[in-house]
């Protein structure tokens, strides 16, 4: 994990979606690959870029430097945590 959002929130956090039915969890079928080309279609990429929206904890979005509430974060950061997170 990126130390951002505490492990409790984490898990408080799954928990709340599995009781309203939502998923938790990406099907096996859907390659690391396919999430991030998945991602270029998002409405806060720029130049080409994807940009996540970070927790700062439950509720709160986390502020950057230029006032913005997403950051770019590259592919291979990107394809290394999901590879953390899916094995």
């Amino acid at each position: 994990m990126t130390g951002i959002t505490e492990f409790t929130e984490v898990d408080r956090v799954t928990v709340l979606l599995q009781q309203a039915g939502l998923p938790t969890e990406v099907p096996a079928s859907i390659t690391n690959r396919m999430l991030v080309d998945k991602m270029y279609t998002d409405k806060k990429v720029r130049s080409g870029q994807v940009r996540f929206v970070v927790q700062d904890g439950i509720g709160a979005m986390k502020t950057f430097a230029d006032g913005s509430y997403s950051v770019p974060v590259e592919e291979e950061i990107i394809m290394a945590l999901l590879e953390e997170i899916r094995g």
